[in-house]
């Protein structure tokens, strides 16, 4: 039942944690972010009821920003869990197939198709779109989301990655990753989807962005910022956003 739960989280400078133990908590501040546009979305959906909303065209926007990021989270953790590492093993069978093994994630790909197709609908067709409608397909997905994606974090354990792997080679590992995320994504989402999604009163080190990368979110923002205004927080400020 929405809103979905929060994960637990730790405040620390991950980049000063092994990275065998850092690993849960990398995956568990991005999942928060989704959790927190999940929610956000399901929430507006009561108040954004029909076409007619004075921020409808951005609220539109705002849901195919939050899909797009899910599913390129989902594909970003097939590659993570399922590519071999240095010693030829991985991350999936070490973890006992909870990965790969795991049905719900496939019902989430075609549930995220769905919400695709319902929202470039509504957009081409605003008399259409109920927002009863959109938060009943958000329902559909509650058990797929929970099972398919937030449960693994539980199966992310350091002392079974710290028996293949050394805290060199997980390093590695992710990095690759995050450079993946940032070349087959989006990043004029990405890096404004994390600070507009992360409580900063949680941790102030993550998203862990280049000083660059957060110099440019500015003008990521500036075209779309009618739609960045709905997330929860400012991606530039980090302060909570008022509600349309």
């Amino acid at each position: 039942m929405y809103p979905l739960a929060l994960l637990p989280v730790v405040g620390d400078d991950l980049e000063k944690m092994d990275s065998r133990t850092a690993l849960r908590y990398q995956n568990t501040f991005m999942k928060n972010a989704l959790i927190r546009g999940l929610n956000n979305v399901y929430e507006y959906a009561g108040s954004i009821v029909d076409g007619n909303h004075k921020s409808f065209k951005e609220f539109m926007g705002y849901n195919q920003v939050v899909r797009e990021m899910m599913q390129l989270h989902i594909d970003g953790d097939n590659l993570f869990f399922t590519t071999p590492g240095p010693n030829k093993i991985t991350i999936d069978r070490i973890l006992g197939g909870a990965w790969t093994s795991n049905p719900h994630r496939i019902k989430l790909k075609d549930q995220l198709n769905s919400w695709d197709k319902r929202v470039e609908s509504w957009s081409k067709k605003p008399d259409t779109y109920r927002g009863s409608e959109l938060r009943s397909l958000l329902d559909g997905m509650q058990d797929l989301v929970v099972k398919g994606l937030i449960e693994l974090i539980h199966s992310v354990k350091p002392e079974l990655l710290a028996k293949n792997f050394s805290a060199e080679e997980m390093q590695a590992m992710i990095d690759d990753n995050i450079v993946w995320l940032a070349t087959k994504g989006n990043v004029l989402l990405l890096l404004p989807f994390c600070t507009s999604h992360h409580d900063r009163s949680t941790s102030k080190f993550w998203p862990s962005i280049a000083p660059e990368g957060l110099k440019a979110i500015p003008d990521m923002t500036k075209e779309n910022s009618s739609v960045w205004s709905l997330a929860p927080f400012h991606p530039v400020k980090f302060t909570k956003n008022p509600k349309v």
